[in-house]
């Protein structure tokens, strides 16, 4: 499995190494100082449908008595009036659907409307991609400061020379499984109505565009979910504490460490035929705190309640 997105710990990692290395090194004539870096697998409107239709009909007739006129009987219906019961067919009916009115309430008439519908037609799309897709691509990564939060101390000038290195928009077109397909290795959405703060389906004639946004904010955040679960985890990739502690092996040791997501969205344009997703988007926004973050080797000082904020925006191709 390829590595699909360069993520997090990087350049508090790096920061860390390259002080204790140049700590314990710097008696030596030349001494490279190695850079930890961490790769990772990771993976406006609601249609509105108004129709209105007016009928008339009027009809005249004449009629010749015959020699013995027949007065018509209550229990038969005179052909030349129209019965009480039989719509006339200039009229439309109003409890039929008229030809051209369309059920925007319903995902399988119309685009769905409410967030329930639209978050639910997403789901229904989504699981596609596991039993339909033939390919996907990651086109392109956006890794940057956002918020801008670089709270490490002494270390901040290091990370931040580190930033532009390493955090950077990229497009790799990198081929994948449908199974990395955000978030990565869930192939069955988990996502609830409860967690949405918007959702938006876009009626674009042959594709839908649909938007969803979570409701986790920087105040209430997501906190360490994982993949497929908490609220981030269902809809775009994230970064298990043990991707981070793991990197950092021997050399760093990291307490009460939290990863805070928030103002987590998509955006995917659908095939209103087929219920493909075609194109998915992703932004995630989080803030890395740590409790403390100790480098092993004697004299390095510790940090305590370091944090910086990052964000994570990932789009991908999907294939049918």
């Amino acid at each position: 499995m390829k590595n699909i997105r360069r993520l997090t710990a990087l350049v508090l990692l790096a920061a860390f190494t390259i002080v204790a290395f140049a700590g314990c090194g710097a008696a030596n004539d030349a001494v490279e100082n190695p850079i930890i870096c961490i790769s990772m697998n990771y993976g406006d409107a609601a249609g509105d449908g108004t129709s209105s239709g007016t009928g008339t009909g009027t009809g005249t007739g004449t009629q010749t008595p015959t020699p013995t006129p027949t007065t018509p009987s209550a229990s038969t219906p005179d052909a030349s009036t129209p019965s009480a019961s039989t719509p006339d067919a200039s009229t439309p009916d109003a409890s039929a659907p008229s030809a051209d009115s369309g059920d925007q309430g319903s995902a399988s008439t119309g685009a769905p409307s409410t967030p329930e519908e639209v978050v639910n037609y997403y789901k229904e799309c989504y699981n596609k991609i596991a039993t339909d897709a033939s390919g996907a691509t990651l086109t392109r990564t956006n890794n940057y400061n956002s918020p801008d939060i670089l709270d490490i101390g002494t270390l901040s000038s290091v990370a931040g020379s580190l930033m532009g290195s390493f955090l950077k928009e990229e497009t790799p077109n990198t081929a994948l499984a449908p199974a990395d397909v955000a978030p990565k290795g869930v192939t069955t959405c988990n996502l609830t109505p409860d967690m949405v703060a918007e959702a938006t389906c876009t009626d674009n004639g042959d594709t839908y565009t649909v938007h969803i946004k979570l409701n986790c904010t920087q105040s209430a955040p997501d906190v360490n979910p994982k993949a497929g679960g908490g609220k981030a985890g269902t809809i775009v990739d994230v970064v298990n504490v043990s991707d981070i502690t793991d990197a950092a092996g021997a050399i760093i040791n990291f307490e009460n460490v939290q990863n805070q997501y928030f103002d987590t969205e998509l955006t995917a344009t659908i095939e209103k035929s087929t219920g493909h997703i075609t194109e998915l988007k992703t932004i995630s926004p989080t803030i890395m705190s740590f409790g403390k973050v100790a480098v092993k080797p004697l004299g390095i000082p510790s940090i305590e309640n370091a944090r910086i904020g990052l964000t994570y925006e990932n789009d991908y191709s999907i294939a049918y």
